[in-house]
């Protein structure tokens, strides 16, 4: 068994640089994201003070998380509207990273600042569901942790409580319940409302609903960093890594009842020799969240334990250098980096189901 603690530790740059050797090779914000993915087993980076991964790095991490790029996918006047459009999330955030790829070829430095992703509501409301590439990504650590290394008590929880009755037009409910990372207590259960789990045309709009009753002191201050002065939104509806943890087991859960659905038409298909590809269930062809591939895992795995950032203190008269790990907003804008360069295909677009992946952790 592994504590959730010892899964998500962050080594510190004393214990990477005992690890390895230092990348040796010249460094360049338009080649860290191939400098980062190629580093070998016993090898490490160290990004010097002058390549700071911020548009500015006289601002705080704050106020990036404010004021940094939001990459925004479509948005529809009404209900009406987004079932004739019929463009799943996922068709959504292709678009969003093509868009981003030409941008990133067009940049002097080859480099792009994005924090963070959202989905406006429906119509005059405009609530925002905000999500970060990194809460889909620590939602598939959760859960691997959970499936693979958790104690049976300490394991996610996940049940349905939505009446049969209601689901096809308003969606599905569930509850969950999920230890800290940090200390391995229980939160409080919270609630994941509106999931479309029905394939009619509802689900078009209903993705446009969903609601959460999660409150972690993270999930509050995404809803404080994504408030936009400048549409006027204050209904923020944020997507993190426990609500990401929880929407895997649903789609785990709900997954179990397609594939049974479905199970004499694969049966047929391999009786008669013929490849079988399994359908994804509702809840994962509309999922909001972006989800990695096993490179984009193995992409974080050596941002979190390869990478060691060189940052710049001014205090007072005096200047001063000292080594630190990524932060979350760092973090966040390389993996958009390595979206735009590798594609969605390769970056947040899983073919394997999400319980298959490796998922690697620093083990001191």
């Amino acid at each position: 068994m592994v504590t959730i603690q010892d899964f998500f530790y962050k080594p510190t740059p004393k214990e990477i640089r005992a690890r390895g050797q230092p990348y040796k090779g010249p460094i360049s914000k338009r080649g860290l994201v191939r400098i980062i993915e190629g580093l070998g087993p016993s090898e490490y980076l160290e990004i010097p003070p002058s390549m700071s991964l911020t548009p500015d790095p006289d601002r705080t991490t704050n106020y990036w998380k404010k004021h940094g790029k939001l990459v925004r996918l479509r948005s529809y006047d009404s209900k009406t509207a987004a079932e004739k459009d019929e463009c799943a999330p996922w068709e959504q955030r292709k678009e969003a990273i093509e868009n981003l790829s030409t941008v990133l070829e067009d940049s002097p430095e080859g480099f792009i600042y994005p924090v963070g992703m959202a989905l406006s509501g429906l119509g005059e409301l405009r609530n925002l569901r905000v999500t970060r590439l990194v809460n889909g990504i620590d939602g598939t650590r959760y859960d691997h942790w959970s499936v693979h290394h958790a104690p049976e008590g300490q394991k996610i929880k996940m049940w349905p409580y939505e009446p049969e009755t209601r689901i096809a037009t308003e969606g599905a409910g569930y509850w969950v319940e999920l230890p800290s990372r940090t200390d391995g207590r229980r939160l409080p259960k919270f609630t994941i409302q509106h999931v479309p789990v029905v394939d009619n045309d509802n689900k078009w709009s209903l993705i446009y609903t969903v609601r959460s009753s999660h409150g972690c002191e993270d999930s509050a201050n995404m809803a404080f960093f994504f408030q936009d002065p400048n549409t006027g939104i204050k209904d923020v509806v944020p997507l993190d890594d426990h609500y990401a943890a929880g929407r895997i087991q649903i789609i785990a859960y709900e997954q179990k009842k397609t594939d049974k659905e479905h199970e004499a038409e694969y049966a047929r298909l391999r009786k008669q020799g013929r490849p079988v590809e399994r359908i994804a269930c509702v809840p994962m062809q509309m999922n909001e969240l972006a989800f990695p591939t096993q490179e984009e895992l193995d992409f974080d795995h050596n941002i979190l334990t390869k990478v060691i950032i060189w940052r710049t203190v001014r205090d007072g008269g005096k200047v001063r250098n000292y080594s630190d790990t990524p932060n979350e907003l760092e973090r966040e804008v390389l993996h958009w980096n390595r979206a735009a360069l590798r594609g969605e295909r390769r970056s947040f677009f899983p073919t394997r189901r999400l319980r298959s992946l490796n998922v690697a952790y620093f083990q001191r």
